[in-house]
């Protein structure tokens, strides 16, 4: 199976997840703010680009949580690598029903070099 097919096997999982375990299939959107600053720190303007997503929402560990690592108002988000047309990084933000999230880390599972899904660490 090609990796393309594998990455659209793994948006259907997580939708089938989403109908299962929660209240559907999560739609949201990932906001990336570039162009903040020039060589000198100067303003250069800044460009907003949305990136609209399909993912589901899932918790860390007990273990994780036990770690202390991780803050009580963090939670962790995962999205299809199909559903974006951009690889998500720390820093971006994210809409889901009209709650914004900051984006702490991303980790990306990529065999073979095809991104099939984006596991993000977000803050409320």
């Amino acid at each position: 199976m090609a990796g393309t097919q594998f990455a659209r096997r793994v948006e259907r999982i997580l939708t089938r997840a989403g109908q299962t375990f929660g209240a559907g299939q999560l739609r949201g959107s990932l906001t990336r703010v570039t162009g903040r600053s020039g060589p000198t720190n100067a303003p250069t303007g800044e460009t907003t680009v949305d990136y609209p997503f399909v993912g589901l929402w899932s918790d860390f560990s007990a273990e994780e949580r036990a770690s202390g690592l991780i803050e009580d108002n963090e939670s962790v988000l995962l999205l299809g690598a199909t559903t974006l047309t951009t690889t998500p990084r720390a820093g971006d933000k994210v809409t889901v029903g009209g709650q914004s999230y900051q984006v702490k880390a991303v980790s990306t599972t990529r065999p073979g070099g095809t991104e099939l899904l984006h596991r993000l660490r977000v803050l409320a």
